[in-house]
């Protein structure tokens, strides 16, 4: 089987990726050395033969350049990144693989998979995702699922129809954020298509940059984990988060101020979400609470104590979310008092799979593992507002952060 490359592009990528190397890059982060592994969440075990084609794909990333319409579109729409690191940096930027280390063992029919890699920050910030919708589309390439177990297109398109018709009834308004966890590039584009045809009203915009370029949407991305577990592993867990939205505010003053409040967990970040950054920040990002209903009676109690007005400020929720009833809930659980955003992935491009089937879309992450800090490694560990959603690769590590933090 002879599988095309599934990365063509290098804007087929997430905006918050671009929105996390120009702020490595206006504050001397990029060289820094950093470490990532894979998290195999649900001990998938993988086709024979995924392995090398997944280095065949790595491989294929040396030929990615960023094109001059691509940076033209980033200057005219991304319009909080730096002029110089567009035209000079992402101009000059090439894609260095040496640094990934695939290695697959046989086990009977079926391999195991490690994936990790280290180098510097600014050169190995976008493997996350690449590794991740390369992975998760060659995975079902190989598979080779037939109907009644896969959708058809059009079945696909009708069980989307019925989730944006009643989306759009109840006023809920979701942005994608599936790239990394997409059934495939084509159903995801499939899909995009269709909600901007039948429900244009429904979508908020799109993570992905080269899908917010060709169809007009607005592309969405702040941060992610990494950054604050970054700031844990060199100045310690306590002082992470404040650090951060000092660093971040003085990099983008007052634009992308949407925090990501769980990486330590939520209440600590709250404790440290004094007034002047709950005045600054547009609001929070929600990315694991166990239960919604409260995160939001928290986040509005914060703001009410500090004397804001929580109507003036938005949670975004992007916690998994894949189910229906659910998303609806959320939308309407105290509605008028503060703005509400829904990131759908999952659900949205990787919802193939009948309801007979039993099969359930897969559940890998790529994270951050450990930086050096003055030549002395220093293991990153992210605690999550669930157990679930914890990754550490180092024990004592683990203990530290929590004895650290007093969970």
């Amino acid at each position: 089987m002879v599988i095309p490359q599934i990365i063509s592009d290098p804007s087929d990528c997430d905006v918050y990726k671009w929105s996390m190397s120009n702020f490595l890059f206006k504050k001397d982060y990029l060289r820094e050395i950093v470490g990532w592994s894979f998290f195999n969440r649900n001990n998938t075990l993988f086709p024979i033969g995924f392995g090398a084609e997944l280095k065949k794909q790595v491989e294929s990333w040396r030929q990615l350049r960023f094109s001059d319409e691509t940076l033209d579109y980033f200057a005219k729409t991304l319009y909080w990144l730096d002029y110089h690191y567009i035209w000079a940096y992402l101009k000059a930027y090439r894609f260095d693989v040496d640094c990934i280390k695939i290695a697959s063992r046989a086990h009977g029919d079926y391999e195991t998979l490690d994936v990790s890699y280290e180098g510097e920050w600014g050169k190995v910030i976008f493997f996350e995702i690449f590794l991740l919708s390369t992975m998760t589309e060659l995975y079902s390439i190989m598979r080779n699922l037939k109907a009644p177990e896969l959708l058809s297109e059009k079945e696909i398109k009708a069980r989307n129809r019925k989730k944006f018709e009643q989306l759009a009834e109840n006023g809920a308004k979701v942005f994608e954020f599936g790239t990394r966890r997409r059934y495939s590039a084509y159903n995801q584009e499939m899909i995009l298509s269709q909600i901007i045809d039948e429900f244009p009203t429904a979508i908020m915009g799109t993570s992905n940059a080269y899908l917010a370029k060709k169809y007009k949407l607005t592309p969405i991305g702040t941060m992610g984990h990494e950054l604050v577990m970054y700031m844990a592993a060199k100045y310690g867990p306590i002082m992470a988060n404040k650090l951060l939205m000092k660093e971040w505010v003085d990099v983008y003053q007052g634009a992308l101020g949407i925090y990501l409040t769980d990486t330590y967990t939520t209440p600590h970040f709250l404790r440290g979400f004094d007034l002047l950054n709950s005045k600054l920040w547009d609001g929070v990002r929600e990315d694991s609470a166990p239960d919604t209903d409260r995160y939001v009676d928290d986040i509005i109690a914060h703001y009410i104590k500090h004397r804001i007005d929580p109507a003036t400020k938005t949670i975004v929720h992007s916690n998994g979310i894949c189910n229906l009833e659910k998303l609806i809930h959320m939308q309407k659980y105290r509605q008028n008092e503060i703005k509400k955003g829904f990131g759908v992935g999952t659900w949205l491009t990787h919802d193939v799979y009948s309801v007979d089937s039993g099969i359930k879309p897969i559940d890998w992450v790529i994270k951050m593992t450990h930086v050096y800090v003055d030549d002395k490694k220093k293991y990153c560990v992210k605690l999550s507002d669930t157990q679930g959603k914890v990754t550490y690769t180092d024990e004592g590590a683990l203990q530290y952060y929590r004895h650290e933090l007093g969970l």
